[in-house]
């Protein structure tokens, strides 16, 4: 048994992603994270930082950290110094942490150990990797960074550019389909109505089953089966996306889209990129409309996926739909906290899959719940709204959490008028039963659309869902394909 392990982490991940709105400086930062905790990548690289290969007796790659195992505390000391040297001038401004740790046969007390040991280090101090600025000197509009001898970037975005262009791993899911992954935000929205959908996604529960994991072996196999799970789900998403594109697109009730909307320079454009597909993490960027759909798919697909190894697996996603010029940590952040609420409302039945979505026409000012609290929870009467999320499977112990339900929702509102839907919003602000009764009543019949369709003994049906289904029916396809 080796006696040492290095436990490699890189803090602060979102801000040195999402510290750029350029999406190819995302790409090429989600990429050097990924790169810098893989532990074949690490193994590849030793010639570059001048270190032996067979030092390392053992390793493995698991939750966005790496694993590595040695003899002796000396070269596990040298191994740090060197690679986090390397690291630190490779890819300036990346905050690695690499932690040295003796075994003591307990494995999952050693891992726990090690673990609790690097959340001593980061609270203790936070490392500088790039220069400080003097306050004179040009600053990279990309990083806000001092600009290096180019006068145009600083080394730091310099490095995730130049990453950017050798970032294939995702092109393997679209050989022979004719579509590419753009670099370009510009090229993955309709410009004419322009949202775009961020996306955060991970898999409930997992911690407790990595916490029964007890020998080394079967964490080396655990973030395998997770790793392989993730990427089956990522390539039935994309098939059915693709398949959608070539078969008439996506409908919607005031516009279709179509594979020629993406259409750029001859080349077919899919409207999602992905940034982060990494452990059980999975965060992309799409066309706004497309947002919460892809979410639904992929993680059906995970549950899917997962039934080869797990009895049950699940996941929960967070959905900020807003326009495409809004600051992307923000909306990143938004998208956290929004899977953050789609997990508690899991956890209310052993941790079954869930959504939860935010849908912003002006700029990201403020935190979720100020953004909840102001435009909803403030003004609409609480039986007109759901600020828990939903469930993504029929659920018979939240039924009034139910996806299906409110897609249900979203067909019957779709029947009526685009202008009659938008004054029943209206009418929600006014807190008034009576008056959204009479006037669909009155006003809302139509050839498709009954009353009766909205009202079962003069309530209105699934009455919490109303106002998310209003605004749920311009971003999500009328005819949903799962």
């Amino acid at each position: 048994m080796s006696d040492y392990l290095v436990l490699i982490d890189i803090a602060a991940k979102q801000e040195y992603i999402f510290s750029s709105n350029k999406l190819k400086d995302m790409i090429g930062a989600s990429e050097i994270i990924a790169l810098a905790s893989d532990v074949e990548k690490i193994k590849e690289n030793c010639k570059e930082f001048n270190f032996e290969i067979s030092k390392i007796k053992d390793c493995f790659s698991g939750g966005g950290n790496a694993y590595l195992f040695f003899d002796e505390l000396e070269i596990a000391k040298e191994f740090i110094k060197k690679y986090s040297l390397y690291l630190l001038k490779t890819y300036p401004s990346l905050v690695p942490y690499l932690v040295p740790y003796k075994m003591s046969g307990d494995y999952q007390k050693d891992i726990a150990g090690a673990k609790d040991e690097l959340d001593n280090i980061r609270n203790s101090f936070y490392p500088l990797t790039h220069s400080l600025n003097i306050g004179f000197e040009r600053l990279c509009p990309s990083s806000n960074i001092g600009v290096n001898e180019s006068g145009e970037f600083s080394n730091a975005t310099a490095s995730k550019r130049n990453m950017v262009e050798n970032a294939k791993r995702f092109d393997k899911y679209l050989v022979n389909k004719g579509y590419e992954f753009s670099n370009e935000l510009d090229d993955i929205y309709i410009h004419n109505n322009a949202f775009i959908s961020v996306v955060h996604c991970d898999i409930n529960a997992l911690g407790e089953k990595v916490k029964k994991l007890d020998s080394k072996e079967k964490s080396k196999e655990f973030s395998k089966q997770i790793d392989e799970i993730m990427q089956e789900a990522f390539e039935k998403m994309i098939d059915k996306l693709i398949n959608h594109l070539d078969n008439d697109g996506f409908e919607f009730k005031d516009i279709k889209i179509t594979k020629d909307d993406f259409k750029k320079e001859n080349k077919y454009y899919l409207p999602i990129r992905p940034i982060i597909l990494n452990g059980d993490d999975f965060t992309f960027v799409s066309e706004g409309r497309l947002g919460v759909w892809l979410s639904k798919t992929f993680i059906k697909e995970l549950e899917n996926a997962s039934k080869k190894y797990f009895d049950s697996l699940y996941a929960s996603a967070g959905i900020v739909i807003c326009k495409a010029k809004t600051p992307f940590s923000r909306a990143y952040q938004l998208s956290e906290e929004l899977a953050s609420k789609a997990k508690t409302l899991a956890k209310k039945d052993n941790s079954k899959s869930s959504l939860a979505f935010l849908i912003l026409s002006n700029q990201v000012k403020s935190g979720l719940n100020y953004l909840e609290k102001t435009y909803t929870s403030e003004r609409i009467n609480q039986d007109y709204i759901n600020n828990k999320g939903y469930f993504i499977n029929k659920n018979e112990k939240c039924k009034h959490y139910d996806f299906d339900d409110l897609l249900k929702l979203v067909k019957i509102l779709n029947k009526m008028a685009r202008s009659k839907m938008m004054k029943i919003r209206d009418l929600l602000f006014y807190n008034d039963d009576e008056n959204i009764k009479k006037y669909t009543e009155i006003y809302c019949e139509n050839d498709e659309f009954k009353p009766s369709d909205l009202l079962e003994n003069d309530e209105i049906k699934h009455k919490n869902m109303l106002f998310d289904a209003i605004e749920l029916s311009a971003f999500y396809p009328q005819k949903d394909g799962q």
